[in-house]
């Protein structure tokens, strides 16, 4: 029975090696993408010898001590080193800075711990014979079984804790499979002869694989956001504009609401699911400007006081268009890519448009798009004046703090300075590039 069992995780596991390779060749892989193909790695090393030692254990007479010894060692070892893989794999997926020092031994002593006692313990193994199979049992399987229950309950702590950097159509599937490695784990100690400790790797496996770093499923997810960024693109070139500032203002969003969430009054509503989609709508603040006239929307010089009036009006048309014309399932997104086109211009103090909103009454995202907007607006070449430094751009939103900015929204971009800069400058790099190549047909 144990073969049979381990034979099908292994196919399962070979599948799942096969389409991950698949799909990610040559493809950027992020933190826990590159750790997933650790695990995936040590969960194909695991099966291997599990189904080696369910033979050596079971032939005794047959098998020389040592080598049944130093395989049940290896053994230990991959199940150690594949448990520890999962934990390292949820806290990179869940965003867990563990880079000081201090982390990084509450991480890590443990395993390196359970593996030098394991090790040194490998001689007291006892091979008990069993009804239906014989199976080790001692000090240093005892060890296994404590190290990834400990593992596993604080996989899930830091998970329920952290929950909110996880997108939550992810969430239940992970659970499930943090339940069923923990459930295996418990009735393989209390029924040590059932040998199921496969199911748990190959559920984990699978699990994460389809779920999280499932490609295809991603380049899906791609095509929609590539499909609004060049519905944006187009709207957007009408002013004179590139699909440089949609892609500028998408990142300084991501950075803001990113920084935003480390504090506690913002944990809990800057979610995964909520940034993601902040993300995407932010490219559509604009799309009203699809109603406004080319005289008014491409006019070099200042716009006279009933331009403006027209021009303000690309606020109203543009939330009309994506209420009438927008339609998703996800009522988050739909919600606010309305309210990002309807609300991003509106000031902190009421002196905005188009309904005067104040402070707290002008919706979250939309006052997070007023700080990326404005930074990137003054720091690029319009047709009606040039762009201003980045000291004087920062400086910008520094004299706007509390009059037209939320002080702590705009204190966050401030704050993250550094890592603006940088994108800022990739984004100069790259169009410098375009610049200087040559033309192909």
């Amino acid at each position: 029975m144990a073969y049979k069992l381990q034979i099908f995780c292994l196919m399962i596991l070979i599948y799942i090696v096969v389409s991950f390779c698949w799909n990610n060749y040559k493809k950027t892989k992020s933190r826990h993408t590159i750790i997933f193909q650790w695990m995936l790695i040590t969960g194909i090393v695991y099966l291997f010898l599990d189904m080696i030692t369910v033979y050596t254990v079971n032939h005794l007479t047959t098998v020389n001590p040592i080598l049944n010894r130093f395989l049940h060692r290896l053994f230990l070892l991959s199940i150690f080193t594949f448990l520890f893989l999962v934990f390292v794999y949820l806290c990179a997926l869940c965003e867990l800075d563990f880079s000081s020092k201090r982390m990084k031994a509450c991480i890590f002593m443990p395993f390196f711990l359970s593996v030098i006692i394991a090790t040194i313990n490998i001689g007291s193994l006892e091979y008990i014979i069993g009804k239906s199979t014989n199976y080790s049992m001692g000090v240093s399987a005892y060890i296994c079984y404590a190290i990834g229950f400990a593992y596993m309950l604080l996989g899930m702590g830091i998970f329920y804790k952290r929950r909110n950097y996880i997108a939550s159509n992810k969430v239940k599937l992970l659970l499930l499979a943090f339940i069923v490695v923990i459930g295996t784990i418990v009735v393989q100690m209390i029924f040590p002869e059932t040998l199921i400790s496969s199911i748990a790797a190959t559920a984990m496996l699978l699990v994460i694989f389809m779920n999280v770093e499932n490609s295809v499923v991603a380049e899906l997810d791609n095509i929609h956001e590539e499909m609004i960024y060049s519905f944006a693109d187009i709207v957007e070139s009408r002013d004179g504009s590139t699909g440089e500032h949609i892609k500028r203002t998408t990142v300084y969003v991501r950075l803001i609401a990113e920084q935003l969430r480390k504090k506690d009054r913002y944990a809990n509503i800057l979610t995964k699911d909520y940034i993601d989609c902040l993300t995407v709508s932010a490219s559509m603040h604009d799309i009203g400007k699809i109603a406004i006239p080319d005289a008014i929307l491409q006019k070099p010089g200042r716009l006279t006081d009933e331009e403006f009036d027209v021009m303000k009006q690309h606020t109203v048309k543009g939330a009309e268009l994506i209420q009438n014309a927008f339609y998703s399932s996800n009522q988050m997104y739909c919600k606010m890519l309305y309210d990002i086109a309807m609300f991003h211009h509106e000031k902190w103090s009421g002196k905005g448009y188009p309904q005067g909103l104040q402070k707290n009454e002008i919706p979250l995202c939309a006052r997070i798009m007023s700080v990326a907007d404005v930074f990137d607006a003054v720091s690029q070449d319009r047709c009606y004046r040039k762009a201003m430094s980045l000291d004087e751009a920062f400086g910008i939103i520094e004299k706007g703090i509390g009059t037209d900015f939320d002080p702590e929204i705009a204190e966050a971009f401030i704050s993250v300075r550094k890592q603006v800069e940088t994108e800022y400058q990739k984004f100069v790099t790259r169009e410098m590039k375009a610049e200087s190549s040559p033309m192909t047909l």
